[in-house]
């Protein structure tokens, strides 16, 4: 798979679990719920802040997506395609 494929994938599922959990969506009770019993430090590379979550998702990504790249830089890219995207989504706010 291309790398900048496999970019986009991860960052639009990072980001797709990021809009899923937040106030008033389908997974926010259970997102709530989970961030009520470990904590904002578990939940962030979890679901709550889209440049933390490229640690996370970006590991699954990479393991699923392409195994044969360097994870360090993989990674990094994520965080920063990550924290571009949601920098516009919440621009109005």
């Amino acid at each position: 798979m291309p790398l900048y494929l496999a970019i986009a994938l991860n960052s639009l599922a990072c980001l797709g679990v990021h809009c899923l959990t937040r106030e008033g969506m389908l997974m926010y009770k259970v997102a709530d719920y989970i961030r009520s019993k470990v904590g904002e430090f578990i939940c962030k590379p979890l679901f709550d802040c889209p440049p933390c979550m490229a640690s996370v998702w970006g590991l699954l990504g990479w393991f699923y997506l392409v195994p044969g790249l360097a994870i360090v830089p993989y990674m990094l890219v994520l965080c920063g395609v990550n924290a571009l995207i949601s920098k516009l989504y919440y621009y109005g706010d």
